[in-house]
């Protein structure tokens, strides 16, 4: 870069725009060139090394601002008379030529100048459909070009013929702007041979209002590219596939059939079956007679065969075992008097309808399996291979060569009885991923505005209007899928699934290869044959979990324990009698923090409680602290030290706030010459034993809380009922942080003792551990039910998909043998039993 004739200098910094240089700022990224730049006055470019340039900003007066706003604020005087300008004739069209201008005109599209009547003919000979205003001496008044004489030329544009047809005619346009009275005239030279009236009119774009949207759909399904064109379809090839599903010949390699079976799921289609009683039209006495466009050749099946099926069809006799679902119980009675529906059940949910809507939509289709979701599905299936034997022959399915596979919707599930939901959900179906099964509702979200419209449609309107709703619906999924939708949802599922993988090895490491093996062969029995015993079931009795007299009868034993050990002497002198001495002081500190946090006024007969707690403790310390120095002889002088130090005019600590000294709370170099021999690897034997121990009461306390959540749910009516669930609900709460402390407590102090590598066994307790994956659930329906009948609603309720939920460790760790045993091991089988697979 040529420099300046004279060096480069720093700029004057006393003068503002007065310097020949002009000084540029500096980023913070910048400065690894070391490097300022500088321009000089003649207009050439020089730079010198510099080093540690910082950001320089100049100082900007506000006064020297441009404010863009602020040139608006004073007005001109005759601002009010503007818009009164633009409603009249310009000043330069007045004067001696003012009677020309009597029949002036202006075009709202083309811009505000003023034209002719000549002029306004030859500029919109192309554009018929501009909005034209004329001057009626006085104020401009609309009128439309086919008034002023303009004829439109077809075929050509809008420009001449050679040989235009001799007639002209009259027709009206909707345009996004206005709708338009045209008169136009047809081509009659060469080009009419090859494009008939119909087709001038649509090679300009002016489709008529009720065939546009079918010849959209046939353009998206490709129908223009066909040698047969129009008149080859078949039914259901105007409608549009969703791409991602697997297509035979289309989107599927070579040989797919012949792969292996664990990756034939690959070909999996999956299809969702639901019936909507919204899109419905009135039926008439005096209707016409009016087809839909292309009758079954979309998405709503040809009217008259399938109107025939249902005219043969007798209503079997009710198998409903499941749950008094309101589409089984209506099936056969839901009367839709003065209703008309095309491919939706007539009468309730009949299994006539869906009987011919499913082979309809799958007949030509190849696929292994193909696993259909529906909400009553586990009734429907029942008798199905029976009844689609009865369908017409171009209908009938081979189950030989296709694979049916029923499912349960996720979300509807939940209206099912729970050994229905195990056996049927579709979570639990090999192959399907995180499908929800719950698509078409989605679709229905898409559809259900327009019931208000298509209810007063006639036949053909109504199906016309519903197909091109869906086609388009399916178009803006299919583009948005490629574009946004499906990287998201893999690298989504991508995360997911190695979180699930995880937790799975997590919970498999903690098995032995007999139980592994047992539960394994449970799961493949079961898929071979579906009568054997459900492994994703709990056994009878345990489903239903302990009833709310058990759980507070367990209450109040662990009330009266704690009234037993708390002001119960202490008796014994042996080492073991001392240590669980001061760990039973230990649990009386936690008793009396309990009682009195987060208080700040108590009432008189807590106060009174909670300072008996304090004398029992008391009581008990002091006979504590005479055996101490046998078995602890550095905590008779640390205590010695702590009291030399204590200010004596501060009263004395509470019993809650009490140092015990045990052997995990001194120095590790105090545990084998301030201790007795032995005496810390007793203590830690024992906080092994309360961890393990609290772990299982842990298991047992949130089981309870969520059968306790689930009950209330169906039986819980009116505020008392509401405030007893909610009391006995927190009282469970509060054993489970009791339970949750003491764990904490005794995993520290095993640290202590033994350091962390050796305690890796027993893992940090975090509050996302403590809870159920299921209870995070119902504690949501829970807290949305309490508020409905008066609770204070929560503002955060908790909610948890089930493709979302990870195991916590507390039901890999377990626990010593004991009562519960049974208990934790059904839980983990209940949990591990969806991802054995």
């Amino acid at each position: 870069m040529a420099s300046s004739s004279s060096p480069a200098r720093a700029p004057n910094r006393s003068q503002r725009n007065n310097s020949s240089f002009y000084e540029y700022e500096t980023r913070p990224s910048d400065l690894a060139r070391d490097r300022g730049f500088f321009e000089s006055a003649d207009g050439q470019r020089a730079f010198q090394p510099a080093h540690n340039i910082g950001v320089k900003r100049r100082h900007v007066n506000p006064s020297d601002l441009v404010d863009a706003f602020g040139d608006w604020v004073p007005l001109p005087g005759d601002a009010e008379g503007e818009l009164d300008i633009e409603d009249s004739l310009p000043d330069a069209d007045l004067g001696d030529k003012r009677k020309r201008y009597l029949s002036s005109f202006r075009c709202t599209d083309c811009g505000v100048f003023v034209q002719c009547l000549d002029c306004v003919l030859s500029r919109h000979s192309l554009t018929p459909l501009h909005r034209v205003k004329e001057w009626n001496g006085t104020f401009w008044v609309p009128t439309t070009l086919m008034k002023l004489g303009l004829i439109y030329q077809l075929g050509h544009g809008g420009h001449l013929c050679c040989c235009p047809a001799p007639k002209t005619h009259e027709m009206a346009v909707m345009d996004t702007e206005a709708i338009h009275t045209v008169q136009y005239r047809y081509c009659g030279c060469d080009k009419a041979d090859r494009a008939n009236n119909l087709e001038q009119l649509m090679r300009n774009e002016w489709y008529p209002a009720t065939t546009y949207s079918f010849a959209k759909r046939a353009k998206r399904a490709g129908r223009g590219h066909d040698p047969t064109g129009l008149d080859g379809t078949v039914n259901g090839e105007c409608a549009l596939l969703c791409w991602p599903c697997p297509h035979d010949e289309k989107n599927l390699p070579k040989g797919w059939q012949d792969v292996a079976p664990e990756f034939q799921f690959l070909y999996m289609l999956i299809l969702a079956l639901d019936t909507n009683f919204r899109l419905k039209s009135r039926l008439r006495a005096n209707e016409r007679d009016n087809p839909p466009l292309g009758d079954g050749w979309g998405y709503i099946m040809e009217e008259a065969p399938y109107k025939e099926h249902l005219r043969n069809y007798v209503a079997e006799k009710d198998v409903s075992t499941c749950i008094a679902f309101a589409a089984l119980l209506q099936k056969d009675t839901r009367l839709t008097t003065g209703r008309r529906s095309s491919m939706r059940a007539a009468r309730g949910c009949a299994y006539a309808n869906m009987d011919y809507i499913l082979p309809s939509t799958i007949i030509g289709i190849t696929a292994l399996y193909l696993a259909v979701s529906y909400d009553i599905a586990c009734q429907w299936q029942i008798n199905l291979p029976k009844r689609l034997e009865s369908m017409p022959d171009h209908l009938k399915i081979n189950l030989v060569l296709i694979t049916l596979l029923f499912a349960l919707p996720v979300w509807h599930a939940g209206a099912h009885e729970e050994s229905c939901q195990t056996e049927n959900l579709l979570t639990y179906l090999d192959g399907v991923g995180r499908t929800d099964g719950e698509g078409i509702e989605r679709t229905w979200s898409v559809l259900n505005p327009i019931s208000w419209a298509t209810k007063e449609m006639g036949r053909g309107a109504h199906a016309d209007a519903i197909e091109d709703k869906i086609d388009h619906h399916n178009w803006e999924k299919n583009i948005n899928q490629g574009a946004n939708d499906a990287p998201v949802k893999l690298i989504l599922a991508i995360d997911k699934r190695d979180r699930q993988v995880t937790a799975f090895k997590e919970v498999d490491q903690t098995l032995s290869k007999n139980v592994r093996k047992e539960w394994r062969k449970k799961i493949d029995d079961w898929k071979a044959d579906r009568t054997k015993p459900n492994p994703y079931l709990i056994g009878e009795g345990k489903n239903n979990g302990p009833s709310e007299a058990t759980i507070r009868l367990a209450l109040t034993k662990d009330k009266a324990e704690e009234a037993a050990t708390g002001g119960g002497k202490l008796h014994g002198s042996s080492v073991t009698s001392f240590l669980v001495a001061g760990l039973q002081l230990e649990e009386a500190q936690q008793r009396i923090k309990s009682h009195a946090r987060g208080r700040v006024l108590l009432a008189a007969d807590q106060q009174e409680r909670i300072q008996e707690m304090r004398i029992a403790f008391f009581s008990k310390l002091k006979w504590r602290c005479r055996s101490q120095a046998v078995y602890i002889s550095a905590a008779v002088r640390e205590l010695e030290e702590e009291e030399d130090a204590r200010d004596p005019d501060l009263p004395p600590p509470n019993a809650e706030d009490v140092r015990l000294y045990l052997p995990s709370g001194l120095q590790r170099a105090d545990h084998e010459e301030g201790c007795r021999p032995g005496l810390p690897a007793m203590e830690g034997k024992l906080r092994e034993g309360q961890c393990c121990d609290s772990l299982r009461v842990l298991h047992s306390r949130l089981h309870a809380k969520r059968h306790l959540l689930n009950y209330h749910n169906e039986s819980v009516v009116g505020q008392r009922a509401a405030t007893r669930a909610y009391t006995l609900i927190e009282r469970i709460r509060e054993r489970v942080d009791a339970v949750s402390g003491k764990y904490r407590r005794a995993r520290a102090a095993l640290i202590a003792l033994r350091g962390r590598a050796v305690c890796e066994g027993f893992r940090e307790l975090k509050a996302s551990d403590i809870q159920l994956n299921e209870e995070r659930e119902v504690n949501a329906r829970a807290q949305k039910r309490l508020s409905k009948i008066g609770s204070r609603p929560c503002r955060k309720g908790p909610a948890l998909s089930s493709k979302d939920k990870v195991f916590s460790w507390i039901w890999t760790a377990g626990g010593g043998p004991g009562e519960d045993e049974a208990a934790l091991h059904d839980s983990k089988e209940e949990k591990l039993a969806v991802r054995v697979e």
